[in-house]
């Protein structure tokens, strides 16, 4: 959802905001931004809010079993899915943000695009899309993050919960503090979240 302020320049900044529960869940960024005067896109990437297709009832529905029942609506079993082809959904959620970051500056010629991200499954996402096109994005602002993948083994997160950021060899290769440096001159802060 695109959201101008009145009055808004035009070539005015724009923020893409992401929230790990879709962007409904986002108001209170969404209204600070606007309240800078800046173009917001509240935006639900694959996977988030929106966008996680619908779990089909249950198996055994027609066996007597429970017909509401319904698995965890996380996209989580999708996400295997797309693991077992190769792909990695992680890769195609920064696609998606760099995809639309790029059409978002083509819209008013050279516009700075931040993108303001809540939780940890958008903060990975936002941090592999700087890091692939580090000149695309001018600023990435995460709430709710980690200092590093490491927390995730360490506080028993399940792959439901967080599904993208169990990419195979991201926390050996590429833990966020390198995913930081690669994203320069992308400038990357993080307020709150776990220490």
């Amino acid at each position: 959802m695109w959201l101008s302020p009145t009055g808004a320049r035009a070539d005015a900044p724009l923020t893409i905001v992401l929230h790990d529960r879709g962007r409904r869940a986002a108001d209170d960024v969404v209204a600070r931004s606007l309240s800078r005067g800046e173009h917001v896109l509240a935006l639900d990437l694959l996977f988030f809010g929106e966008m996680v297709p619908e779990q089909p009832v249950s198996p055994g529905a027609d066996l007597g079993v429970d017909a509401t029942a319904r698995p965890q609506r996380t996209g989580a079993n999708y996400q295997m899915l797309v693991n077992t082809l190769g792909a990695r959904p992680l890769g195609i959620q920064a696609g998606h943000l760099l995809g639309v970051a790029r059409w978002a500056t083509g819209i008013a010629g050279r516009r700075r695009v931040r993108v303001e991200t809540t939780g940890v499954r958008t903060q990975l996402v936002a941090l592999a899309a700087a890091a692939l096109e580090p000149h695309t994005l001018d600023a990435v602002v995460t709430r709710d993050a980690l200092p590093s993948l490491r927390a995730l083994l360490d506080e028993r997160v399940q792959f439901r919960v967080a599904s993208e950021v169990f990419c195979l060899d991201l926390y050996r290769e590429f833990d966020v503090d390198r995913l930081t440096a690669l994203a320069e001159p992308t400038k990357i802060d993080r307020e709150g979240g776990r220490q």
